[in-house]
């Protein structure tokens, strides 16, 4: 049996999982100092699958990650780090900085963005 839950705040991250965030974020970011190695342990690129699930269910975590976090910055490195052939995993992490990237203001020139941009538009 299916039940109808019609109040939004339940399917609502908690606050306390921004200590569960910072982790997978710093899994994610080993794998930038890993070169993106398709070597490197799987539990970052599981790390950077569960961050994209959780940014994609709330907006108080694509908040923590965008700006606390600086994830933009981490997956920017992390994009540029891989080889061209690791199609799928050049997915994941745009799949990723898209969530985190919507509805992102920038207010000055972000170093990383002078990297990423060009990327994007290959």
């Amino acid at each position: 049996m299916v039940s109808k839950i019609s109040d939004p705040a339940a399917f609502e991250i908690p606050s306390s999982c921004g200590d569960a965030v910072s982790d997978l974020h710093w899994l994610v970011s080993r794998a930038v100092s890993g070169g993106g190695d398709p070597k490197h342990p799987a539990c970052a690129w599981q790390a950077l699958s569960v961050l994209t699930r959780l940014a994609a269910r709330s907006a108080r975590i694509r908040s923590v990650l965008r700006s606390r976090l600086r994830a933009p910055a981490t997956l920017t490195d992390l994009l540029l780090a891989l080889p061209a052939t690791c199609h799928e995993r050049r997915a994941k992490v745009l799949d990723l900085l898209r969530h985190v990237a919507c509805g992102a203001k920038v207010y000055r020139m972000e170093a990383f963005l002078r990297q990423l941009l060009p990327r994007l538009v290959q």
